[in-house]
C-alpha cells in the first residue's frame, strides 16, 4: 500500500498574514466542512505505481453531480475533496498505448480515507508515446524490497496515528535507500507537524533533487519555507509546482499566499482567483486573501464582495460573526465613499 502526503497546512495563512502556525488536521490537510480529503495512488497495467502525470475524472454518484478533473503527480498520486457515506467515482481515460478507460466506485471512510486504481491493460496495444516529463535516473531507480517495506510500515503507522513509530521506519527506509523520494517527503510530513523546520526542509529539497517533477514535495517545501518565513523562496518552488498542476486549486492557492506574503499583491490577485475558479468553496481562504488585497487598495466594494463570498462558502468560520460586521462596514464604506474602510 502506497500513498502521498501533501501537507497542506490551510490554517496557517486563513485569518493572519504574519503568523504560520499549524493546525492539527491529519497530515496536515483540513477537511472541508462534511467533508474529507481522499487520497489514492494510480496502478499501471503491470500492477506498479504509474510513474506519469495523468488527468482524473471525479464525481459522485448523481446525475446532477458535475465532473472534476484533477492530474495526479508523477508518480501517480492524487487527492481531491470528497465527502464520506457518498459514492466516488473515478474516471481514468484511455491512453490508446498501453491502458484502456477504468472507472473505480468507493466509498470513503476514515479519517484518510485511500483508494487505489488499477489500470486494464488494453487488449491490443496501440504505439507507446513518448514521456514529456522530466525526472531524474535516480527517481526511476526501484526501490530496494527492504526499503518499501520499511516505507510500507510506516504509512500504517502514521494511519494508527503513532507519528513516533512512523518516523523511524521513515529513516530506516531512507537509509536503506537514501533516493527514496516518498519516504522523504513522508517524514518531512512528520517533521513539519512537530515544527521540526530546518530537519524538514534538508529532506524536502533532497526530494526535489532527486525527482524535480514531484509537485506535493515542492508543494510541502514552499509550505516550510513560508512557515520559515521566507515567502520568496517558497514562491520560486510554488511556481513550479503550480506549472505541474495548473488544475490544482490548493497549490494556486498557496502560492498566492507566498506572493501576497512577499508583498507583490498585483501577481498574488490573479493566482488566487485561478485559486476559486479552479475549486470554488473548497479554497474559500481565496476569496479571504482577495478581500485583502482590495482593502489595501482601498476598494470597499470588491473587498465586500470577496469576504461576502467568503462568508457564504465559510459560514462556520471560527470568527465569522467578527467577519460579518466588517463586511457590514465594507458595505457601507462602498455606499459612501468618503468614510473609512474597516481593517481586517
Amino acid at each position: 500500500m502506497r500513498r502521498t502526503t501533501f501537507c497542506f497546512w490551510l490554517g496557517l495563512v486563513s485569518f493572519c498574514l504574519t503568523r504560520a502556525e499549524p493546525s492539527a488536521a491529519q497530515v496536515a490537510i483540513q477537511s472541508p466542512v462534511g467533508g474529507v480529503i481522499i487520497r489514492g495512488q494510480v496502478y499501471g497495467p503491470d500492477g506498479l505505481p504509474l510513474r506519469r502525470q495523468i488527468r482524473l475524472e471525479v464525481r459522485e454518484q448523481s446525475p446532477r453531480s458535475r465532473p472534476e478533473y484533477i492530474y495526479t503527480d508523477t508518480l501517480g498520486r492524487f487527492e481531491f475533496q470528497g465527502r464520506t457515506q457518498v459514492v466516488q467515482i473515478i474516471r481514468v481515460e484511455s491512453d490508446d498505448a498501453s491502458y484502456a478507460e477504468t472507472v473505480v466506485d468507493f466509498i470513503p471512510s476514515g479519517i484518510s480515507p485511500f483508494v487505489h486504481v488499477y489500470l486494464r491493460r488494453l487488449e491490443k496495444p496501440a504505439t507507446t508515446r513518448p514521456e514529456h516529463s522530466i525526472t531524474s535516473a535516480a527517481a526511476l531507480t526501484p526501490v530496494p524490497r527492504g526499503a518499501r517495506r520499511e516505507f510500507e510500515r510506516g504509512v500504517e503507522l502514521v494511519r494508527k496515528n503513532r507519528p513516533g513509530e512512523a518516523r523511524v521506519r521513515f529513516e530506516a527506509a531512507i537509509q536503506q535507500f537514501p533516493d527514496y523520494v516518498e519516504a522523504r517527503n513522508e517524514l518531512a510530513v512528520l517533521l513539519l507537524r512537530e515544527s521540526q523546520l530546518e530537519a524538514a526542509e534538508v529532506h524536502l529539497r533532497r526530494a526535489v533533487e532527486i525527482d524535480p517533477t514531484a509537485a506535493n514535495v515542492l508543494l510541502n517545501l514552499g509550505l516550510c519555507l513560508v512557515r520559515k518565513g521566507q515567502p520568496d523562496e517558497a514562491a520560486r518552488f510554488l511556481d513550479r509546482a503550480v506549472q505541474l498542476q495548473p488544475r490544482n486549486a490548493q497549490a494556486q492557492l498557496l502560492y498566492g499566499v507566498a506572493l501576497l506574503l512577499e508583498g507583490r499583491e498585483d501577481q498574488a490577485e490573479p493566482v488566487l482567483l485561478r485559486s476559486y475558479e479552479l475549486g470554488g468553496k473548497q479554497v474559500s481562504e481565496a476569496q479571504f486573501h482577495l478581500a485583502r488585497i482590495y482593502l489595501k487598495r482601498n476598494d470597499a466594494a470588491r473587498a465586500a464582495r470577496a469576504l461576502e463570498t467568503y462568508l457564504q462558502d465559510t459560514p462556520n468560520a471560527p470568527n465569522a460573526a467578527q467577519l460579518q460586521e466588517v463586511l457590514r462596514q465594507l458595505q457601507q464604506a462602498a455606499k459612501t465613499p468618503q468614510s473609512e474602510a474597516p481593517q481586517f
